[in-house]
């Protein structure tokens, strides 16, 4: 992973969906990546709480994309890291994250700047989810 990071640091977009990583070497690798908007890291029981706060505070003002799907370790913590370092995202998939409710996320979405700049929101098979009325916000969503 640390080969990765340090040989295409100007990688943009990293998926690195089902794999057997270890959270060290996925922070590590992420870090390094200058220029990185896009991450998929669905499925992977390496994403924790922590770890997703040290990848927001540094990459999440530049982040577009992020597909956490199925990432079971994740609580409604891991959100509020998204809520609060991820300032340009235009999609984000919590797909099959159990704990997740959304409530975190209401910050982002009451920011109409914010808000406006989501597309794409996919929380299939979270049932633990709040009403959709706090959704409406999000005026451009496919």
């Amino acid at each position: 992973m640390a080969l990765l990071a340090t040989s295409f640091h100007h990688i943009q977009s990293l998926s690195l969906c089902g794999t057997p990583v270890k959270t060290d070497g996925i922070v590590k690798a992420i870090k390094e990546m200058q220029e990185v908007t896009e991450l998929q890291l669905c499925g992977l029981d390496a994403v924790t709480d922590d770890m997703l706060e040290e990848i927001c505070t540094t990459t999440g003002h530049r982040l577009l994309s992020l597909d956490l799907s199925s990432c079971t370790s994740l609580t409604e913590k891991a959100c509020s890291h998204l809520s609060r370092h991820c300032l340009c995202l235009q999609k984000l998939s919590l797909s099959l994250c159990r704990e997740f409710t959304g409530e975190s996320l209401l910050p982002l979405l009451r920011d109409q700047k914010r808000a406006q700049r989501l597309k794409s929101l996919v929380f299939s098979g979270c049932k633990q989810l709040i009403t959709a009325n706090h959704w409406r916000c999000c005026f451009l969503l496919e």
